[in-house]
């Protein structure tokens, strides 16, 4: 086994010892658990996010070397990821969980049509790009191995989302196909995801020794966004700014990974100064932005309009930009009903023992899953 190969797979799975040093601040008191949350967390893994660090060039002649068997330990990995942590809630947090495993095959051409370039370089690294060819064939035959067996496994489904861009899924997961309070657990690098961050809604950053969780009361939203020092004169002021109009930040500011331009060179930080300069303004009542306001994002550009920072046609381009970054809009306003069915349809337990030990044995008998973990607690 490549030992660099395996470093950057073990990495996604963070010690119980590191996780228990803020899972316990986070977790709601068992009452609360037993009654709004059914003793459940809900564990939503964005597949492409978290081994995005594998398109890096130093690892290209990496993937050239890697024999059979150990071109299927991508699939083993993401499946032992979810029994790590299974594992984890169940013996330390006496918790049930369900994980959510979301990635698509295809670049998103369904809502996100106005801005031709989105994700422009993003798909050509996985879909055209000879140097990456190995490292995609990889991908593809894991995610198919994948999606043969978690169906068998309880609790754990995998949605690929197809011409939909996965971000997607969880919002219209949890806007409209579950009705209960869940307590929710994401594990992302995805900057555009940090909308999910809510109450009872926690992001997880595996990076080894250094992981951390984006919890509010050792590591704050506001330092995602930016690291300037200026912040931290008033790091509670700027973090629920941050909290309440993240949309509008993330959207007005850009992404340059993804091809998302700026409006008018304002940047994340510029955007909070701003926020936080029209939130305690005392020189016109007309230029006050409340932490309260309804349609924050309309709100927000009239203030920007008025004090001259964009144009109308600069506005013009943020809404467009709305229909790329602003999750809860997209879902509201642009899912349709086919895709909500499509999600649904993927969510289904088909629990097969002697069929999941047959797979097991065909493909990992040297690295086998830890059917022990994925199994725990759970009633098949």
């Amino acid at each position: 086994m490549n030992s660099l190969y395996e470093k950057i797979l073990n990495s996604k799975k963070i010690k119980y010892e590191i996780l228990n040093k803020f899972i316990p601040n986070i977790m709601p008191p068992q009452i609360e658990m037993e009654g709004k949350y059914n003793s459940n967390i809900n564990i939503f893994i964005n597949i492409q996010s978290l081994y995005n660090s594998l398109y890096n060039p130093d690892l290209m002649e990496l993937f050239k070397t890697l024999n059979r068997r150990e071109s299927y330990l991508l699939a083993a990995d993401i499946a032992n990821m979810c029994g790590h942590y299974r594992h984890y809630f169940a013996t330390f947090q006496k918790c049930y969980t369900t994980f959510y495993l979301y990635y698509s095959d295809q670049p998103s051409n369904v809502i996100h049509t106005v801005f031709p370039d989105y994700k422009k370089k993003f798909y050509y690294k996985r879909y055209e790009d000879p140097n990456f060819q190995k490292l995609n064939r990889i991908f593809q035959v894991n995610m198919k191995i994948l999606e043969e067996f978690i169906p068998y496994l309880p609790h754990i489904y995998i949605i690929n989302t197809k011409e939909y861009d996965p971000v997607l899924f969880p919002g219209c997961f949890l806007n409209k196909i579950t009705a209960r309070k869940c307590f929710n657990v994401f594990i992302t690098y995805e900057e555009v995801e940090l909308q999910y961050y809510a109450k009872n809604n926690f992001i997880l950053y595996p990076k080894g020794n250094k992981s951390y969780i984006l919890d509010g009361i050792n590591y704050y939203l506001v330092n995602e966004l930016s690291n300037a020092k200026i912040l931290n004169k008033d790091v509670g002021s700027y973090d629920l700014i941050a909290k309440e109009f993240l949309p509008v930040i993330l959207t007005l500011s850009g992404n340059p990974k993804y091809e998302i331009p700026a409006v008018n060179g304002l940047t994340k930080l510029k955007m909070l100064r701003f926020l936080y300069d029209h939130i305690h303004t005392k020189k016109r009542v007309d230029l006050v932005i409340s932490l309260a306001e309804e349609n924050k994002f309309e709100r927000v550009l009239e203030v920007l309009l008025k004090t001259g920072r964009i144009s109308e046609k600069d506005a013009n381009l943020a809404y467009d930009l709305r229909e790329l970054v602003d999750i809860n809009h997209i879902v509201e306003h642009k899912a349709p009903n086919s895709f909500i069915r499509h999600c649904k349809n993927s969510l289904r337990d088909t629990v097969d023992l002697v069929a999941l030990k047959k797979l097991n044995k065909e493909y990992y008998s040297e690295t086998p899953l830890y059917l022990d973990f994925l199994l725990e607690a759970e009633n098949y």
